[in-house]
């Protein structure tokens, strides 16, 4: 068998002031999230990968343009959809929540996720990958998470993906384990 290996992949904003590359042994996007949060913060049809944390190294023409977020905890999985009552303000600080959403702060472009809980990797947004270009995934292949917050204005979850591949919160099998019960982790090469 072959030991496994990361690719590394290249991304930016789309100003090209935050630059960065990570090494990642999961670079399928195969997992769409529909999260109020994400679909706020970086679109609908949200696709993250996994990279290695200890490889993440930011670059760019500015890279001081690198900013974080961090949402209040209760407006994690909150319904996102444009009937929703707007949320009230805050009475005190929020606690906020572990995830991190990286971004540039003159451009706006989502870049990468990454959550305390697992200091190991860090989430880059596929649509922040500039190199190599990304393997296609099936439809029959994706999985839908948070689909109950899904956007009723959304474009429907494709038919191909399986009422079995659409969870209301996180799902049962981790980013490594689909890659790995695909025969897919650390073997892709770009062409």
């Amino acid at each position: 068998m072959t030991e496994p290996r990361p690719v590394t992949l290249h991304g930016s904003c789309h100003c090209g002031r935050v630059a960065f590359r990570v090494d990642s042994f999961t670079p399928f996007p195969f997992m769409v999230c529909h999260c109020s949060n994400d679909t706020k913060t970086a679109g609908l049809f949200c696709s993250n990968i996994m990279g290695e944390a200890a490889t993440l190294a930011v670059s760019g023409t500015d890279p001081a343009c690198h900013r974080v977020y961090r949402a209040s905890k209760a407006s994690v999985g909150a319904d996102s959809s444009p009937d929703a009552a707007a949320p009230a303000a805050p009475a005190a600080e929020p606690e906020l929540s572990t995830h991190e959403r990286h971004f540039c702060s003159h451009c706006g472009t989502a870049l990468w996720a990454y959550d305390a809980q697992w200091p190991q990797w860090v989430y880059p947004y596929a649509t922040a990958i500039d190199s190599p270009s990304l393997p296609a995934v099936a439809e029959h292949d994706q999985i839908h998470i948070f689909v109950r917050s899904r956007c009723a204005f959304a474009p429907a979850i494709p038919h191909g993906v399986p009422e079995s591949s659409r969870f209301e919160t996180y799902p049962t099998a981790s980013i490594e384990a689909w890659h790995r019960s695909r025969g897919l982790y650390g073997t892709w090469k770009p062409e």
